[in-house]
This record gives C-alpha cells, structure tokens and sequence, in this order.
C-alpha cells in the first residue's frame, strides 16, 4: 500500500519502491525494474535470464527541501549467443 502511495505521489511508473531513506541532508529513494523479457540486442531472441544487477543513481528534483537520489538496480541480461 505505501509503495503505491509513494509512486503515485512521485509519478513513477513501471518501478518496484524498495525503500525510502531519509538521512539528515538528502533522501534516498531505492527503486528497482520489475523482472521481464527483453529482445538480446546481439542475437535478437527474447530473454529473462538475469547475468547481474547494476545500480545507477538519479538526481531528482528536491523532497522538503532537500536534494533527492533515485537509486535504481537495473537487470543485466544473460547474453545468448547462438
């Protein structure tokens, strides 16, 4: 229920909200993308066999004044070579 709540306040679409963190200068929002298939951009067939997970951070507009970083941890898909 919080998780919608808070994506609906922030407009994210297409994110899991993992957590929120709020430290004493900044805020920390870890979100990550939901698990689907995707086209392999050297053999071109569908995969969802996850090799490793990557984290990039965002910055984003300021929560109570406060400077605001959208932490995401992306999928790196298995390559497939046929």
């Amino acid at each position: 229920m919080l998780s919608n709540c808070i994506k609906n306040l922030l407009n994210l679409k297409g994110v899991i909200v993992k957590s929120i963190k709020n430290f004493e200068n900044e805020v920390h929002i870890c979100i990550e993308m939901p698990k689907r298939e995707h086209c392999c951009p050297f053999c071109f067939t569908e995969t969802s066999k996850v090799h490793d997970y990557y984290t990039q951070t965002i910055k984003d507009i300021p929560i109570y004044f406060k400077p605001t970083k959208l932490i995401v941890t992306v999928p790196q898909l298995l390559r497939l070579f046929i």
